[in-house]
């Protein structure tokens, strides 16, 4: 059955008590219930071998050996869920439709909370989750308690393209947040990484922390670099925020950005008119005043 405590409710508070108890040890009956799934499918498979005349020390490795096979095999299976999850959180997250990722979040089986791994990603889904709906310090407060555990450690070593999307969205969220010192850490240390291509990822963060830092022209620069890469590989909304964040760091020099990016400028106007920016503001004071100016002016 679902777990409903994976779900952070619109309580600040809620998220340390999810910080608080989904990494911990899973509940006596989650690991009773797996494990005696385990024993069960070992004695099955020993019962065979012991009608199939294999003998006491045939039935005995018969037994201990499927035992080990299925938990490893379940343990794998329930990270992976874990993962997938994630990833459709992620995608629902970008797309905007965020009914969609607090349903998949809800509907996380109760096995999830088994594995300290499961439940990483779980909070990972969480958190962006809550980035999405513009609660920014309350996802970065659960990137930080990531970064203390094993998680992110085992994903750098062992899935590096994993935790260049992690470590991508810890800093973009940084930015958000207005924490620009964590979110430089996060960036350098993401750039200094020997993980494979990652130049969308690193844009994704490069261009918000410069322009919440003023470097309009390192933002354009990284923008023209990789907007091919941006426009087809991530979502259009993802873009389109993107191309928002340009117009609100040449907001002085305005006329030039929109005649060079006509087309995107108009979909920029119609996306904030729709308020598909809102939660970009929500802790970036200037953005939000430029949004509503921008409202206002059409």
């Amino acid at each position: 059955m679902p777990s409903k405590a994976l779900v952070v409710s619109d309580d600040p508070k809620s998220v340390q008590e999810l910080i608080k108890t989904l990494p911990a040890k899973g509940r006596i009956r989650d690991t009773v219930a797996f494990v005696g799934g385990s024993l069960a499918a070992a004695g099955m498979v020993g019962g065979l071998a012991a009608i199939a005349g294999l003998g006491p020390t045939g039935t005995g490795l018969a037994f201990w050996i499927t035992y080990i096979l299925v938990l490893r095999k379940g343990m794998k299976l329930i990270v992976n869920g874990a993962a997938n999850r994630q990833v459709l959180v992620n995608n629902a997250a970008r797309e905007r439709r965020l009914a969609d990722a607090r349903e998949i979040i809800a509907e996380a089986p109760w096995y999830l909370r088994i594995n300290a791994f499961s439940r990483g990603y779980q909070l990972v889904a969480n958190a962006t989750l809550l980035s999405a709906e513009g609660r920014w310090s309350d996802s970065l407060a659960i990137f930080r308690h990531l970064r203390t555990g094993k998680l992110f450690e085992w994903l750098n070593k062992n899935l590096p393209a994993t935790w260049v999307q992690n470590a991508s969205t810890h800093a973009r969220i940084a930015v958000f947040a207005g924490e620009l010192d964590e979110a430089k850490a996060v960036l350098d240390e993401l750039r200094a990484a020997g993980s494979g291509d990652k130049r969308l990822w690193l844009a994704m963060a490069e261009i918000p922390y410069l322009v919440r830092t003023g470097d309009a022209k390192a933002a354009q620069a990284t923008f023209e670099r990789e907007q091919e890469m941006l426009r087809f590989a991530t979502s259009y909304a993802t873009f389109l925020q993107m191309s928002f964040l340009l117009a609100f760091a040449q907001r002085e020099h305005a006329q030039g950005f929109r005649s060079a990016q006509s087309a995107e400028a108009m979909a920029v106007s119609d996306a904030a008119a729709r308020g598909e920016f809102n939660t970009l503001c929500t802790e970036w004071p200037e953005l939000a005043e430029y949004l509503e100016h921008r409202r206002t002016s059409r």
